[in-house]
């Protein structure tokens, strides 16, 4: 074989060919710690949402039992009114 040698340019090239595949293999190297720490953020965060809900659904019961005792006396109201010759509106 004759010992050539190759133009800058291929050089670069050549060079530029093999180390590129080695930068992007390195980008792909996740931190394990940060997948964790990740996942229980997202465990919590299901955690509080689960809580919101029940939460949600308590006050919602409450202001249902609310609504029905305005009702209750409201028709009370009514009725004493109508008792009393003053309706109300």
């Amino acid at each position: 074989m004759s010992s050539r040698k190759l133009p800058p340019i291929v050089r670069t090239l050549l060079v530029s060919a093999a180390v590129l595949p080695v930068i992007v293999g390195c980008k792909q190297i996740t931190n394990p710690g940060a997948e964790v720490e990740l996942q229980q953020s997202l465990y919590d965060l299901q955690d509080l949402l689960v809580q919101m809900r029940e939460e949600t659904s308590l006050l919602q019961s409450q202001v249902d039992s609310l609504q029905f005792v305005v009702a209750r006396q409201d028709t009370a109201l009514r009725r004493i009114a109508n008792l009393m010759g003053a309706p109300l509106p």
